[in-house]
């Protein structure tokens, strides 16, 4: 029995990549440390300033972040702290939109929102850069996305019954 049915998996834009200064990875494959380290020995050099990895259902959410702007770091993945966890890579043009005013924390925390709002189709009313993973448990929901150009890279793979997402194409393959 897997351990999280996914009734239905979105994928709005998946394109090649140019350019990440963060990196992603989420998988609802068993990891150890050691395959944890291996996937992520090329990613985590886009992301020096914190690594987060995080367990949720036994499945694996990690982050590398490259702080830029902002007060202080924001660490990943963002949730609501019950049923929603999201990863993300790049720059939410619009993300007052979805914030309450003078927020200020990084533009990813309006993924929430954003989805809370407009449901599956939240990334098409995102404006920038970006590459990003919602998961819903709530309603089986793993909900995949990039920006219209595909300027930050996102990888999939699907392995019987599980997932594997990724910002860089060896943490997939590894």
């Amino acid at each position: 029995m897997p351990l999280l049915r996914v009734r239905t998996i979105c994928v709005l834009l998946l394109f090649l990549p140019l350019t990440t200064p963060c990196s992603l990875l989420f998988t609802t494959l068993r990891t150890t440390p050691a395959s944890l380290a291996h996937a992520n020995a090329l990613q985590s050099l886009r992301g020096p300033d914190a690594t987060t990895l995080t367990r949720v259902n036994n499945h694996t959410y990690l982050h590398n972040l490259l702080h830029m702007s902002g007060a202080t770091p924001t660490t990943q993945p963002y949730t609501n702290n019950v049923d929603k966890y999201a990863l993300y890579n790049g720059e939410i043009y619009n993300s007052a939109d979805y914030l309450p005013p003078n927020n200020p924390s990084s533009d990813g925390t309006a993924l929430l929102p954003a989805y809370n709002r407009h449901g599956p189709t939240f990334p098409q009313h995102l404006d920038g850069e970006f590459a990003l993973l919602l998961v819903d448990y709530a309603n089986d929901l793993i909900v995949l996305a990039t920006d219209a150009f595909g300027t930050k890279p996102l990888h999939v793979a699907v392995v019987g019954r599980d997932v594997v997402v990724a910002s860089y194409k060896s943490a997939v393959e590894r």
